[in-house]
This record gives C-alpha cells, structure tokens and sequence, in this order.
C-alpha cells in the first residue's frame, strides 16, 4: 500500500486536535498557499489507498457514496476549509483515483506481456487481491482496449503541453493576480502557465512554443481591437479574448484554471446563456447527445453484467458493492 511519507510528513508538526487552515483563492474557488500544496498531497495519499477507495470499481460513478464520505471526513479531521471548497474536494478526490488507476495500469500491466508475469508482479501500492481482478478486467475487456487506444491518440493529439509541472494553474493565477494588482484574464493565466522558466543568460534563448506564441499575440490583438471605440467585438465573461481564439469550452470546463472549476460559479448565470446560439442547432445537438447517451447506458450495462459475473467468481460482491479490503487482505505487502 502506498506510504505516503512526502504526502504526510506535515502531519508530524501538527499538535493533537490541531487543524491546518487553508487559504481559498475565492475567485476561483480553490486552495493556495501552503496548506492548499499540503491538502492536495494528502487526498492523493488517500485517493491511491485502494482499502478506501477500490481500484476495482470499474468507474467512479459507482464508488459507494459512504466511501468517498469517508475519506473526505479523514481530510476534515486534518484541515479547515469553507464550504465553498467542498466542490473542488470531491472533483480532485474523483480526478487523483483515476490518475493513480491509470498509472498502475500502466506501469505494472503494459509492462508485462502475459498474464502470468502480470500477476507474479504485482504493485506494491495496490491491494494484492484487487490486483488479480484488475488483471483479469483489463487482460478480457475488449471494449475497453479499444476506448484506451482511442484516449491515447487524441492525448498524443494535443497541442499545447503546459510548462508548470506539478504546480496548480489556480496557483499560478492568484500569484499573476497579486502581481498584476487585478483580475487576471484567462489569455494572460494561458501565457504563464506555457512559459519555460529561464536557464541561461542568453538573450535569445527560446522560452514559449511559437504556436502558442502565435495564439497569445492573437489574443492580445484582440483585446486590443475590441477596446477600440466602434468595435463590434464584444469581450464578456466566458466570450473573452481566450475563447475568441481558441474557441468556447466544452462541457462543464473553464480551461486555463485548472480542476475543479465549475463555468457556473465562475462565469455566473450568464455561462448558461448563449445570444448567439441557434435554437434549432441547440435542439438538434440535444437530439444527438440523447441518442449517443442511451447507446452508451446500453454497452454500459452489459458491461456492468459481465464484470459482476466476473467479481462474483472470486467472491467480490458487484460492482457496486465492492468494499474495500482489511489490512489482513493485504498480508505483508509494503
């Protein structure tokens, strides 16, 4: 099972009934400062902890509600935050168990070529019966190879890589706004977040892709055009220079900001409207959606039956009700 000594190494400061405070960047409704680095290390911890959230629960919308309740009470017992963060909690907790399942998968499955080596060696930050029914899924689901190869070519499609590493854009943003002594505007949070850091001396030395160099002077140019009097270029809320260039974001994301980051409570009432749209496009689109989702809920639910049958077989329950494993599961594994 994972340690977590660099996730918690700050829990040996912390005097008993002692609570972190966490500083909440209102704008955007997310942790910074130090506490806000220390509670995304700790729900990292808590979310690769398959005893408390199982990586064998095929998708998130199926993990037992009373499990994720659980580790967001564990968090509680460390930190104090507003309720305004409870938002960004549960959406990194969701997002932390779906890296860590992806990172397993492929560092301890793709780096095996049989079954038989897979299940000789197993992680070490992955509960030891669960592993073998991961095996089993992932070495069966034809279906779901399928959608993997699919994830991979549009990641290898993206264009634009950030260069902040492990650093929170949210983070990136309240610092550029303390800076700046204002708002800061997406196209501007777009070009510190995809700005290398200066290693030499050289004047010339290269520190933007010129593809996303080209996009921001484009945003820039835009700004400018629409403070000009007379223009009809109208900038306002999530129609802003960022979004005139590289277009409207798409279901329920506010890019350049980070996770967690709900258009509603960032744009306001106004995120939900659309002057512009076309009602008989809109109503078609709908039409679309619906049929793409009930064909979707029906592959679905066959693959729900088929993976139940398969937890059945080695005593697991469904896949809704598996339970996370004891510490006697677990045996001696580190």
């Amino acid at each position: 099972m994972p340690r977590g000594g660099a996730a918690k190494r700050f829990l040996h400061d912390l005097l008993p009934d002692q609570r972190l405070v966490v500083e909440v960047d209102m704008e955007h409704l997310c942790p910074i400062g130090d506490n806000g680095t220390y509670i995304t290390k700790y729900i990292s911890h808590l979310a690769n902890d398959g005893r408390k959230l199982p990586l064998t629960i095929h998708d998130w919308k199926h993990m037992p509600s009373h499990l994720i309740e659980n580790v967001v009470l564990e968090i509680k017992q460390i930190f104090e935050y507003p309720e305004v963060l409870d938002d960004w909690i549960y959406t990194k907790i969701n997002n932390r168990w779906k890296d860590h399942k992806f990172h397993v998968k492929k560092a301890a499955y793709k780096k095996w070529n049989t079954v038989e080596e897979r299940l000789a060696n197993p992680p070490h930050d992955v509960v030891e019966s669960q592993w073998r029914v991961l095996v089993e899924v992932w070495n069966t689901d034809l279906k779901k190879k399928a959608i993997c190869q699919i994830n991979k070519e549009n990641r290898e499609k993206q264009q634009f890589h950030h260069t902040t590493g492990s650093k929170p854009h949210a983070k990136c943003a309240a610092e550029l706004g303390k800076k700046l002594g204002r708002r800061r505007k997406r196209h501007e949070i777009f070009g510190v977040t995809h700005t290398k850091k200066k290693k030499t001396e050289d004047p010339d030395e290269v520190l933007m892709d010129p593809e996303v160099a080209a996009e921001l002077k484009e945003m820039e140019e835009v700004e400018i055009q629409a403070s000009q009097p007379g223009s009809d270029i109208v900038l306002q809320g999530r129609h802003d220079a960022f979004a005139q260039v590289r277009g409207r974001d798409k279901g329920g994301r506010v890019r350049c900001l980070g996770n967690g980051i709900k258009p509603m409570k960032y744009w306001g009432e106004e995120s939900c409207t659309n002057p512009t749209t076309d009602p008989d496009a809109e109503v078609l689109n709908l039409r679309h959606q619906l049929e793409n989702t009930v064909s979707q809920l029906q592959a679905a639910m066959q693959w729900i039956a088929e993976l139940e049958a398969l937890l059945s077989r080695h005593g697991l329950g469904t896949a809704s009700t598996v339970t996370p494993s004891t510490d006697a599961e677990i045996g001696n594994s580190p």
